[in-house]
């Protein structure tokens, strides 16, 4: 019984002496590991960190760009299928007004047989009504304008939306006289087919980082037959 005491208090002695985790290291060997990261290990971790954040905005900043363009393409596209639908609507009960333009060319001279301009100008069939659309360039930029439905004395309308401009507007009406005209029908060298006028259009609207344009054209046909 006093060897079990002694042994006992000399195993409590041997263990207030000696610390478990260096006994641990003296009996399998190692050395101590560091429990904390190295000043060179954290700014590693936060430059690859930085980085990875930096290719990730680019990413989401160029995937929002990309869609505002496409957003603003599809609206202006929307917005220019909606003048050329006025424009037909126009050419249903109307006729091109030639003698606006009193043009006196020679027709055996002039091989493109057309006439542009940037007004267009459209009578009734009978002949009380005056339709003008027109191009102007803007006060500010003068590489930005708008377009205006004028309908005889009445206040001009703003066909484009704020926020969208004309940039170009180009009529060419073929022919450039009136075919129904005697002295045309009589001139073999004059261009006996229906009138018509190619439309080109530049429209443009402000962008978070570029403006976007988009350029449309289209082709309408007098309704009026004589």
């Amino acid at each position: 019984m006093n060897n079990l005491i002694k042994n006992c208090e000399s195993w409590e002695r041997f263990r207030l002496r000696v610390n478990p985790s260096q006994l641990l290291v003296k009996l399998f060997g190692g050395k101590h590991t560091r429990s904390a990261f190295t000043l060179i290990e954290m700014i590693i971790a936060i430059t690859v960190f930085v980085i990875f954040i930096g290719f990730v905005m680019a990413a989401y900043l160029t995937f929002h760009r990309s869609q505002a363009q496409v957003a603003a393409t599809r609206s202006m596209l929307l917005e220019g299928e909606a003048i050329f639908n006025r424009l037909g609507d126009l050419m249903d009960d109307h006729k091109i007004y030639f003698e606006y333009y009193n043009t006196s060319v020679d027709h055996a001279a002039d091989v493109d047989y057309s006439l542009e301009t940037q007004e267009l100008v459209l009578i009734s069939l009978d002949e009380e009504e005056v339709v003008m659309l027109s191009w102007e360039a803007s006060e500010e930029d003068e590489e930005k304008g708008n377009l205006f439905l004028t309908i005889d004395d009445e206040e001009p309308i703003q066909l484009n939306a704020l926020g969208t401009s004309v940039n170009f507007m180009s009529f060419r009406i073929f022919p450039n006289d009136n075919p129904y005209l005697v002295a045309n029908q009589s001139d073999s060298s004059f261009p006996h087919f229906q009138p018509h006028i190619q439309v080109k259009m530049t429209m443009g609207r402000e962008g978070s980082s570029e403006d976007v344009i988009l350029d449309l054209q289209t082709t309408l046909t007098s309704r009026f037959y004589q």
